[in-house]
């Protein structure tokens, strides 16, 4: 049976330590499956590597240090050739903040907190 390309997914956060627990749970919740991870701490690196490459997977953190990407989620789909799935990502839990990010544009709203394996798993199914 012939290997299916890797899942290319991208992380925007600006916490390193997130990045590396993240990733690690990605790659474990990938298997034996293939996948590449790429990263970023802004979002304007981010958007390049948007721009340059093409990501299946998006995972967003909304807010970040250096700006509130709530309205960069927007922006994200436009002017590329493909769509990405916009996941966000926040340590808030308010259902107001939620519909909000969803409303810009994310394609699914994760709490930083409640990650796991199982949601992983569902996500990427």
């Amino acid at each position: 049976m012939p290997a299916h390309p890797p899942r290319n997914i991208l992380i925007i956060d600006d916490n390193p330590e997130f990045i590396r627990s993240f990733g690690r749970l990605l790659e474990d919740v990938a298997g034996d499956d293939r996948i590449s991870i790429r990263w970023t701490h802004n979002i304007y690196d981010g958007m390049a590597l948007l721009r340059d490459n093409y990501f299946e997977y998006v995972f967003l953190n909304v807010k970040m240090s250096d700006i509130d990407n709530i309205c960069i989620a927007q922006s994200v789909k436009k002017g590329l050739m493909y769509t990405p799935k916009i996941i966000a990502l926040s340590f808030h839990t308010e259902a107001i903040f939620r519909a909000q990010v969803m409303r810009a544009g994310a394609t699914q709203y994760l709490v930083k907190d409640d990650i796991d394996h199982q949601t992983i798993c569902q996500l990427l199914a």
